[in-house]
């Protein structure tokens, strides 16, 4: 047993598997078990490479006491009981390094995962109607929190005649640029060189954008169904219907998700000292403490964007992205304070119940 658990943590180091994952394995409550890494996530099931792939479902345990976010996500590490050659069962998962969130869609103030224990996430936009720097800088944002290396790559440039102009849209933008063109296989070698062996990567944008055909170049095989978009609005069908990790032929790996093309943040108000260091710091030589960075007189924010060592634009999405973050907390704390109520109210009926049983018994 103890020769066959080490033949299948070194034969997963292709994986991703290093002496992080080591450590919290050593140090965790699975010794029973076998560790894996989630490469599919269907919903109701996973597949999971031990390296060798099998089917696998959740615990009992494990579902009844995790939240939706804590289930197991692609990229995961989890504790997997083999029960024969293709199926398994998961019965824990192993603190995340990173993840990429996002606030569920709709009117639950939940979060929903994107990708978890990815170094370098690669944000894929097609240069037509899809290209919106608003949008980058939002997935910058929820990157930049977890300290993923952002990678900007604007795909379809054989169809933009100005690239130049909205290459010029980006210059204050963090992140390294990458144009391609997945139909001339142009870019390409350059995104295989930014995914070092044993890194896992991530290409996050809206349907259409090209990530699939990527992901096949990538591969050097047809992995992903491709489909072709409407010329008119650049939008198509969500050919992605899951999202899977991959292999390359060079050691590192890849996931690739479903199109999303609205991105509502997710996070703490004190994200934005990490995502707007530089505004937060100009804050400080305000005049006034509270200083709304308006009309203020000896506003240090309102001189840099005068000076233009600040981009109004940046500025103007940092005042969004904090009030953003302001009402999405309020909200989580008010459902929360809703939630307790209601377990106590329950709690009390049930007390309550349990004396009357108990004056019936006595009377």
């Amino acid at each position: 047993m103890v020769f066959a658990m080490i033949r299948v943590m070194e034969s997963i180091t292709k994986l991703g598997w290093n002496e992080h994952w080591e450590s919290l394995w050593q140090s965790s409550e699975y010794g029973d078990f076998v560790p894996g890494r989630v490469a599919a996530d269907f919903g109701s099931s996973y597949k999971v490479a031990l390296p060798n792939e099998i089917n696998a479902d959740v615990s009992g345990r494990l579902q009844y006491f995790s939240k939706a976010h804590e289930m197991p996500k692609v990229g995961d590490w989890v504790a997997v009981q083999v029960l024969d050659e293709e199926h398994g069962m998961i019965h824990g998962v192993l603190p995340r390094r990173t993840e990429i969130g996002r606030k569920q869609a709709g009117d639950q103030f939940v979060k929903q995962i994107m990708a978890v224990n990815v170094d370098i996430a690669f944000l894929v936009q097609a240069l037509d109607h899809d290209f919106s720097p608003d949008r980058i800088r939002r997935y910058l944002f929820q990157l930049s929190k977890e300290g993923i290396e952002p990678v900007i790559v604007l795909n379809k440039s054989d169809k933009e005649p100005h690239l130049e102009a909205k290459l010029s849209e980006l210059t204050s933008f963090d992140g390294k640029i990458i144009v391609t063109s997945a139909v001339l296989n142009d870019g390409i070698d350059e995104i295989i060189g930014a995914i070092a062996a044993g890194k896992t990567a991530v290409f996050l944008g809206s349907s259409g954008v090209g990530k699939s055909t990527i992901t096949n170049l990538l591969l050097g095989e047809e992995k992903q169904a491709t489909q072709a978009i409407r010329e008119t609005d650049s939008k198509g069908r969500h050919t992605t219907t899951h999202r899977e990790l991959f292999v390359l032929p060079h050691g590192g790996m890849v996931i690739d998700t479903p199109g999303i093309r609205e991105l509502q943040l997710w996070g703490a108000e004190e994200d934005l000292e990490t995502a707007f260091s530089d505004i937060e710091a100009l804050a400080k030589n305000c005049q006034f403490a509270n200083c709304t960075h308006g009309t203020e007189p000896n506003c240090a924010i309102q001189a840099a964007i005068r000076s233009k060592t600040l981009d109004g634009q940046r500025f103007a999405a940092y005042q969004k992205f904090e009030s953003e973050l302001k009402y999405l907390n309020t909200k989580i704390d008010s459902h929360a304070a809703r939630a307790r109520k209601q377990s106590h109210k329950k709690a009390q009926k049930r007390f309550n119940q349990i004396l009357r049983t108990k004056d019936e018994l006595e009377s």
